[in-house]
C-alpha cells in the first residue's frame, strides 16, 4: 500500500508540471493562438466535470470512497493536461496545412 501512494503522487506531480508548460507551448507554436485556445479551454471544461462524474457514480455505484477520492484529486490535472493535448493537436494541424493566405507575409 506504501508504494501505490508514491505512484499516485509521482503520477499527480507528472500531471500537474507538464500540463501547464506543454499548453503554453502548445499556444507559442500554433499559428491561430484563439482557436487554439478555444479548444483547449473546451476540452478542460468537458473532461474535468466528466472526471468528476465518474467519481460520484464510482461512490454511489460501487460504494468505493477511494476511487471517488483519486477521481476529485486528478479532475484539474487531467483536465489541463486533456486541454494541453487538445491544443497540440490542433496546432500541429494548422502548421501542417499551412497559411490560408500564402500571399500576405508579416515579419517582426
Amino acid at each position: 500500500m506504501f508504494y501505490l501512494s508514491w505512484v499516485i503522487v509521482v503520477v499527480y506531480m507528472i500531471a500537474t508540471s507538464l500540463s501547464i508548460p506543454f499548453g503554453v507551448f502548445a499556444l507559442a507554436i500554433s499559428p491561430a493562438k484563439g482557436q487554439t485556445f478555444k479548444r483547449m479551454f473546451l476540452a478542460f471544461i468537458i473532461v474535468g466535470p466528466v472526471i468528476l462524474l465518474v467519481g460520484f457514480l464510482a461512490a454511489v455505484l460501487l460504494e468505493s470512497h477511494v476511487l471517488a477520492k483519486l477521481t476529485g484529486m486528478f479532475c484539474g490535472p487531467l483536465g489541463l493536461l486533456a486541454g494541453a493535448i487538445a491544443g497540440w493537436n490542433h496546432a500541429r494541424s494548422l502548421r501542417k496545412h499551412g497559411p490560408a493566405f500564402p500571399s500576405v507575409s508579416i515579419r517582426g
